[in-house]
């Protein structure tokens, strides 16, 4: 599944270089370009992206322990926080070649991505270290109500939602609360992303490996973080404010996003895992169609609106996961590591 990803986003990404390149020369009409460019960046790059993160994730579970998962899958996320941090670096250097340069460095980095994994990366997972035990789900599958893994569900969507809600407002936030003129508002927010990049990698690459929390300490600790930089967003009288509540709100979401990706794996049983690698990931991804629309309306309504509601939602998910019973196999130990 994950070469097919690769292949199928490698695909999609040559297309649409093709499609920038031809455009450029005025080979293509606006229309034609639009079309294209819709296809083969949007739908056909689009598919082989939501193949990738999910298989990645099911992999990391099927090649360790109970115990072991969430470092394993924190140094996933800290791969993705890197990721975003040096995707626009290499971006910047690519356009040094021309405005095509990062369009055709797009699927040549996605290209050694194929290779790596095709050399790198057994046909098959080897066998887990422990098997979680439990009860599996009928014979039409896992569905996102499931008791197992309906509350963990809920609080990385709420979470999700809180960051799309600031994502796709911080550069408003930047200009209007920072008085700053666009060119360097746009700088700012392009220094305040890098920054909480940075503590992303640094908190889910470094430290959540050698905390060895269970899932629901992480989130009890990460989330009330992260409210409390959504608050001091919505109060920032400045740049500064906001720059510095970002970095708090980056540092919060990145111990509570492991014990969301991995509470529901060891809520399931070794068969189901590739299903709940699927759940997290659509999960994710409705959040954050909801996240930026939502941001958008609340953000022209008042200032304050989108980071004091996103602040309430999180802690909201939080108190919902807390207070769940949720139905677990007494004595396996997916259900010790998971207690803390």
């Amino acid at each position: 599944m994950l070469l097919t990803g690769l292949g199928v986003a490698l695909t999609g990404l040559s297309s649409f270089a093709v499609v920038a390149t031809l455009a450029l020369d005025g080979a293509l009409g606006p229309t034609t370009t639009w079309v294209l460019m819709l296809l083969t960046r949007g739908v056909v790059f689009g598919v082989g992206l939501a193949a990738i993160p999910v298989s990645a994730m099911a992999f990391v579970v099927a090649t360790t322990s109970a115990g072991e998962r969430t470092a394993g899958l924190s140094l996933l996320g800290a791969a993705q926080g890197t990721a975003v941090v040096v995707g626009p670096a290499l971006g910047a250097l690519a356009a040094l070649a021309g405005l095509l340069g990062p369009v055709w460095a797009a699927p040549a980095v996605v290209a050694l991505a194929l290779v790596l994994v095709a050399l790198l990366v057994p046909p098959s997972p080897p066998s887990p270290k422990s098997v979680t035990e439990g009860p599996s789900t009928s014979a039409g599958g896992m569905r996102p109500w499931d008791p197992r893994v309906r509350s963990w569900l809920l609080v990385g969507f709420l979470l999700n939602v809180g960051l799309g809600l600031v994502l796709f407002t911080l550069g408003f936030a930047m200009q209007d609360r920072g008085a700053l003129a666009p060119d360097a508002a746009a700088r700012a927010t392009g220094a305040v992303s890098l920054a909480c990049g940075l503590v992303l990698v640094a908190v889910q690459g470094a430290l959540v490996p050698r905390l060895e929390w269970a899932p629901r300490r992480l989130l009890a600790v990460g989330v009330p973080c992260a409210a409390l930089g959504l608050t001091g967003l919505a109060l920032a009288p400045g740049a500064w404010a906001i720059a510095v509540a970002m970095v708090v709100v980056s540092g919060g979401l990145a111990l509570a996003s492991p014990g969301y990706v991995v509470g529901p794996t060891l809520a399931v049983v070794e068969h189901e895992q590739s299903a709940v690698a699927g759940l997290v990931t659509a999960n994710n991804g409705l959040a954050f169609v909801v996240g930026p629309v939502l941001g958008g309306a609340l953000y022209a309504a008042a200032y304050p609106l989108p980071y004091a509601l996103a602040a309430t939602v999180t802690l909201a998910g939080l108190v919902v996961l807390l207070l769940e019973r949720r139905p677990t196999p007494a004595g396996s130990l997916a259900v010790a590591v998971e207690r803390g």
